[in-house]
């Protein structure tokens, strides 16, 4: 085998295909890469197991062959390789020449019989969907992270779900629900003119006024009757340790093939497909095989579905009898950021107490010292006092778009449910610690 390539085509993609190489497997030979020439082109693939990634690129091809090589050794090659020409050459019992003229290298290769086979599935019903999107959703949903030690299958991987319409689903109901009660609560106290400066990032709403209860019933039927009339489906990716939950939602059209109960992707694998995902253009994803494919031009992904059943995360997000306040997202978080600098591993919560117009977050540490912070907000229902890691809430508002975000309160055994006020398409349950 022999060919050349431009160095940047071949150090992009081995550049991508490091944290599937890098993976520690049953096989040693899972930290190579796979390179076929054939005709003008070359195809690189790479497989540890339960994620499979493979490309199509041009190069000039002077003979056919396949070679399978160490991934890192041959990225960092290319990488410090000067001429913008990279040229490969299989010569005798598996060595590979790399380089001409002045910059040689003979590198062993291993028998590319041994590689494992990749699943050959054709035939995939995709449908399209907004890159982007599906970036941030497999990034954040990677995110939430797990201990060597885990074993459960819903922690270990995300959930993915197809719902066909949108108007009948409980989560995106109740988030149809928040966005009418927050406005008609935000048009009275704009009319009231009560609201001091300190208060202006922050509003309630209550759910205890039957005229609000009417005129949010009326709004949800008209909001309903509008989504069944454009049967929007969306794609929802469910994320968890059992001590958070995210749900991230997107708008897709055409039908994605999956049972109704959803599927389980391994977080290992969402976390390589977001480095894959570009922040532009389309991408095509399809579900067959136990298999989660997304295909963009001349380059695919394929990760290994996870057996298992996923909790019911609906119960988990349901915020009937919360009391949801709006705050502003950057002060919020910059208390978090503030609150956290006395969290060590064995003191990781702060307390936080709700009272009439005002949020009252403390923390003592008796290894550091303590902390007391005040805002105020809109809140007027009964005191409460609750413990969370702040963590938690910069992550999730880091994953929220827009200036507000609302907070969803009810006691201290519930968890915190906090949504965007404009983004609707994430919302995140933080689960209450022990005060």
């Amino acid at each position: 085998m022999k060919f050349s390539i431009d160095r940047k085509s071949i150090s992009d993609v081995l550049s991508l295909i490091q944290g599937v190489t890098n993976r520690t497997t049953t096989l040693a030979i899972t930290s190579d890469v796979l390179i076929k020439a054939e005709d003008s082109q070359i195809t690189v693939t790479a497989n540890d197991l339960e994620t499979v990634f493979q490309g199509q690129y041009d190069a000039d091809v002077e003979s056919d062959g396949i070679i399978s090589i160490n991934a890192r050794k041959l990225y960092e090659i290319v990488r410090e390789y000067p001429e913008n020409i990279f040229p490969v050459n299989e010569i005798e019992n598996r060595w590979i020449e790399i380089g001409e003229g002045n910059i040689q290298y003979h590198i062993v290769s291993s028998d590319h019989e041994n590689f494992p086979e990749h699943p050959v599935i054709e035939d995939v019903p995709f449908i399209e969907i907004d890159t982007s999107l599906l970036k941030k959703m497999v990034e954040i949903s990677a995110s939430i992270t797990y201990s060597k030690e885990e074993k459960r299958p819903y922690v270990l991987g995300a959930l993915l779900e197809y719902v066909s319409d949108a108007s009948v689903d409980s989560v995106a109901l109740e988030m149809a629900y928040q966005t009418s009660s927050s406005s008609d609560v935000s048009e009275k106290k704009a009319s009231s003119g009560k609201s001091s400066s300190s208060q202006k990032s922050s509003s309630t709403v209550s759910d205890d006024n039957p005229s609000e209860d009417h005129d949010t019933e009326n709004s949800l039927a008209s909001a309903d009757n509008k989504d069944k009339e454009t049967k929007s489906a969306i794609l929802r990716m469910v994320s968890t340790d059992s001590k958070r939950l995210y749900a991230f939602d997107i708008p897709v059209s055409g039908n994605l093939e999956i049972p109704e109960e959803g599927i389980i992707i391994p977080k290992k694998g969402l976390s390589e497909l977001g480095k894959f995902l570009s922040t532009s253009g389309k991408a095509l994803i399809g579900v067959k095989n136990n298999h989660f494919i997304v295909k963009i031009d001349n380059e695919t992904m394929m990760v290994k579905l996870l057996e298992g059943e996923y909790p019911d995360y609906r119960r988990v997000l349901s915020t009937t009898g919360f009391t949801p306040i709006i705050m502003n997202r950057i002060m919020f978080m910059m208390m978090m950021k503030r609150m956290s600098i006395l969290v060590s591993d064995d003191y990781k919560s702060v307390i936080f107490n709700f009272r009439e117009n005002e949020l009252v977050v403390t923390i003592t540490n008796p290894e550091i010292g303590e902390s007391k912070e005040q805002i105020a907000v809109g809140y007027t229902g009964n005191h409460i006092e609750s413990a969370f890691n702040p963590k938690y809430f910069i992550d999730a508002l880091n994953a929220v778009k827009g200036d507000d975000v609302v907070v969803h309160i009810k006691d201290n055994r519930n968890p915190c449910i906090l949504k965007g006020h404009d983004d609707k398409g994430f919302v995140c349950a933080i689960m209450a610690m022990s005060v």
